[in-house]
């Protein structure tokens, strides 16, 4: 323990020795220290302490020189576990006394703690949880018990602490409405739990503010719901899908939790549903906000979807009604006409027609136009042509046989007609398109 000083005629002295931590039978020196801060030598004269536990040196009058340090010691002799006490009194020369206390202490029960404990904004029906350190300062096994009330909790209310033991506990600040809470949380402590230490505990509790939007939609009319939002998604192939973004933000100085309700069936988060949404709980820090993607997948051609979810932001009375509309065009890629008719030809000739591929549908679409040729042009040799053709006797001499046709756009082929002998030939092509119901 670190010693206390005094002044007293030019004199600086150790104003009390304590001794702490003893035990019954068993002898502990100590030192009182008394420097002379005159610029002269001065006499002291000092008495015996009056109890039987505390001795010391026989007192003679001592001459300190100055400056000098004069060290007297102090045997602590203990017969029984009690609080002891005395005092050695010292007389200075033609001036002054002075006294020094002895005291030898018992262990008490002492234990630290924060005296506060601050749990800023938390939402209402929410919770935010802390910890901190209760330490036993004493050397004695310390029973502990807390008196705390709602919104506040915590998760130890009783217990041991060991000597010098640290422990750490949880608080809690759950309100259930909203405004400013403070209040004390009593530890109640000791063999009889006489002492009492507190800690002053307070939160400000509010309700989320959060607000939902649609990005890359249509703006509402003024006479719509604002708790609703119509997200309207592309013409949209089947097979390929579309995004959309929600955006949910968090005005509020709380933390705040949002989370996604499919009402109908054409909406989920998989891709099995044809309007999936890419996230369903979320948390949105203060001033925050956070992108929620929803996906339209559709899986057939020239249908018109709708559906629902909702929102969530509060289980009281925060939601927003979302409604998803989507169209899958009907796919219509046709040839100019259903036939072709070729003039009589000379074994080792060839004639040729045109064919025009359309697409009259609002999104690009791939096809094939199925044959058994490779593709030539005019202008070789029958042998060539025969080689190059095969055993096809309609090939495709110009124009590709597949591919992507752009909405709107038109593709020239130019089927030949190279009969390899005489006689009426007959072939059927066949115009695969994808996802287009029917037959080219």
């Amino acid at each position: 323990m670190s010693k206390s000083r005094a002044q007293c005629e030019g004199f600086e002295f150790d104003s009390e020795l304590v001794w702490a931590d003893w035990k019954p039978g068993i002898k502990y020196v100590k030192h009182i220290e008394v420097q002379n801060l005159n610029a002269r030598s001065m006499e002291l004269q000092y008495s015996l302490p009056a109890t039987s536990e505390f001795q010391t040196v026989y007192p003679k009058s001592r001459k300190i020189a100055a400056g000098a340090l004069f060290r007297l010691p102090i045997t602590f002799a203990p017969v029984k576990k009690k609080f002891h006490e005395d005092l050695v009194t010292f007389k200075i020369k033609d001036a002054n006394t002075f006294s020094v206390h002895l005291r030898a202490t018992l262990p008490e029960y002492a234990i630290n703690i924060p005296k506060k404990m601050n749990f800023g904004f938390v939402a209402v029906n929410d919770s935010k949880s802390q910890i901190f350190s209760i330490r036993n300062l004493s050397p004695l096994e310390t029973p502990f018990s807390l008196r705390i009330e709602p919104p506040f909790g915590a998760n130890i209310v009783e217990g041991n602490l060991s000597s010098k033991e640290k422990r750490m506990i949880g608080l809690t600040f759950q309100p259930q409405n909203p405004g400013f809470f403070c209040m004390e949380v009593h530890f109640d402590y000791g063999q009889s739990y006489e002492r009492t230490a507190s800690m002053s505990l307070c939160g400000t509790a509010e309700y989320p503010k959060l607000s939902v939007i649609a990005c890359n939609t249509l703006p509402q009319s003024e006479c719509e719901d604002p708790r609703s939002i119509n997200l309207g998604f592309p013409v949209t192939a089947s097979g390929s899908n579309s995004e959309r973004i929600i955006v949910v933000e968090n005005s509020s100085k709380v933390d705040a939790a949002a989370r996604v309700s499919p009402i109908s069936s054409e909406v989920g988060f998989t891709r099995d549903q044809i309007f999936r949404v890419g996230l369903t709980t979320v948390i949105i820090r203060p001033g925050q906000k956070i992108d929620i993607p929803v996906y339209y997948q559709p899986k057939e051609t020239g249908r018109d979807h709708v559906g629902y979810f909702k929102v969530i932001t509060s289980e009281l009375f925060g939601e927003t009604l979302v409604k998803c509309t989507g169209q899958s065009p009907k796919v219509n890629v046709q040839t100019s006409v259903d036939h072709l008719v070729f003039d009589i030809v000379q074994l080792g000739q060839y004639d040729q027609r045109v064919l025009h591929i359309q697409n009259t549908c609002g999104l690009p679409t791939s096809y094939q136009l199925v044959t058994n040729a490779s593709t030539g042009k005019p202008g070789v040799s029958t042998k060539d042509r025969q080689e190059r053709f095969g055993a096809t006797v309609f090939p495709i001499m110009d124009g590709s046989a597949s591919g992507i046709i752009s909405s709107g756009d038109e593709i020239r082929v130019v089927i030949g007609f190279v009969p390899p002998w005489a006689g009426h030939y007959h072939r059927r092509l066949v115009l695969l398109v994808s996802n287009q119901v029917g037959d080219s």
